[in-house]
């Protein structure tokens, strides 16, 4: 009856397995979610900061304003 079954023992523990998996998604998503909402409340209740985050997010800048983006070299396999 154990391996005759669709619903055998490996079956079920594969299953549990990505259940436990689901689950520490699930909580890693939510604590993502709340920083990214605790973030949202205080870039859009200061100006300055919704400045700050613009130009270090999206490279956006003022008009009387040089943009210069540093980018570092890749290291070079040997």
């Amino acid at each position: 009856m154990l391996f005759i079954d669709s619903n055998n023992i490996f079956f079920r523990v594969k299953l549990n397995r990505q259940v436990n998996e689901l689950k520490k998604s699930i909580v890693k998503h939510k604590a993502k979610i709340q920083d990214l909402q605790y973030t949202q409340k205080s870039i859009l209740g200061n100006q300055s900061a919704l400045e700050v985050f613009a130009r270090e997010t999206y490279f956006m800048k003022k008009e009387d304003e040089d943009l210069f983006v540093i980018v570092p070299k890749k290291k070079q396999n040997k």
